[in-house]
């Protein structure tokens, strides 16, 4: 039987992968009070037996003896070490104890995909053998995925009017009300079926409201109706006013770009460790290359620093340092903005202009480790 020796850190992931590599029997566990919480996530996700001693990871002599009564309590027991976990000052000490009996242990290099095997006086190098997925990232970071939009249909429908929408969205400085109304003329007279819809849409200067397929705008100081702008009963009418269409614009452009595994649109979560304060339980464009979780919020208009706020929450609450949380946005982004964005080490994208180019800045981003 082989029990795997493992320290609860901060980060659950590089555990979490020394397991599903080298799947153990068992394992045992060692924690500090400060780890309980990672601890717990943990034994809950994985589905071996599991063994759980607190200890202090600053006290050396403490940390080896524990080892050596681990080590000499078991009976016809192969032990490895991983030793990615915990302080420095812990994994040395619990690697020297391996090395004195002649056990193995080795390293999680989740840069480079790969084990470390510390074997006498060379080190082996052992590819990882499976990718996460958005699911498991997001569930070993003690959150649980509840649903995200899967409709590809729908999107490749729609995908005609995010196009002209993201050609004339650069007009909106020069009224939002003539933006829209272009595009209602853009829609064929056959979509104009389906019953009628209600929904209110406000910015800064009034508001859209859409009725009876209708579409009024109603200004501070009066009403403005738009001459034949009958729309259809769908959510096609209601996606250019709300934004989400440039979440879709940039979700079918990063999914058909090939450089990612895994991707999804308006992924909603269910709280497993709820925060105190922080973002809605909604990330508008998930995707998974090499481990990392890239965390994408999406600005068709302004960006305002609670949209940054809710990025840095991301990052802590569902993928920690592997984590790359990412701002896009359709305009420039204000200096003021930039250096919050830089300050929170979050990375950003911005510019219609060079909007092919956002596939390949993303594949070339890595974690930034604070």
């Amino acid at each position: 039987m082989q029990t795997m020796l493992c320290l609860v850190s901060g980060q659950n992931l590089p555990n979490y992968r020394g397991v599903k590599e080298i799947q153990p029997d068992k394992v045992v566990f060692l924690y500090t009070p400060q780890t309980k919480n990672q601890l717990h996530v943990l034994t809950q996700t994985l589905t071996i037996p599991a063994e759980c001693f607190e200890t202090n990871y600053y006290d050396y002599d403490e940390l080896k003896e524990r080892c050596c009564r681990l080590l000499n309590s078991t009976i016809n027991s192969d032990w490895i070490l991983n030793m990615t976990g915990g302080t420095k000052l812990a994994a040395l000490a619990c690697y020297q104890v391996f090395r004195e009996k002649k056990l193995p242990a080795f390293y999680v290099d989740s840069v480079n995909r790969r084990l470390l095997f510390f074997d006498k006086t060379k080190v082996r190098t052992v590819p990882f053998r499976s990718e996460f997925s958005i699911e498991e990232i997001i569930q070993i970071n003690g959150q649980t995925v509840n649903n995200y939009f899967e409709d590809e249909s729908s999107l490749v429908q729609r995908q005609a009017h995010a196009n002209h929408l993201f050609e004339i969205h650069r007009y909106k400085r020069g009224g939002i009300a003539r933006r829209f109304e272009e595009f209602i003329n853009q829609i064929p007279a056959d979509a104009l079926k389906g019953k009628p819809i209600g929904c209110t849409v406000r910015n800064a200067r009034g508001r859209y409201e859409i009725t009876d397929h209708k579409v009024y705008y109603q200004y501070r100081d009066g009403n403005y109706n738009f001459p034949g702008a009958e729309i259809p009963g769908d959510s096609a009418a209601t996606f250019p006013i709300t934004g989400q269409w440039f979440e879709e614009y940039v979700y079918l452009l990063l999914k058909k770009s090939g450089f990612f595994r895994q991707h999804a649109l308006r992924l909603t979560l269910d709280w497993q460790i709820a925060p105190a304060r922080g973002p809605k339980n909604e990330i508008d464009i998930a995707l998974v290359r090499n481990d990392y979780l890239y965390l994408i919020e999406c600005k068709s208009g302004m960006v305002r620093a609670d949209d940054i706020n809710k990025l840095k929450n991301y990052k802590e609450l569902f993928g920690g340092h592997f984590a790359i949380p990412v701002l896009i946005s359709y305009f420039p982004i204000r200096k003021n903005m930039l250096e919050k964005l830089e300050e929170n080490q979050i990375d950003y994208f911005a510019g219609w202009r060079k909007m092919k180019d956002l596939p390949g800045f993303l594949a070339g981003l890595s974690p930034k480790q604070q």
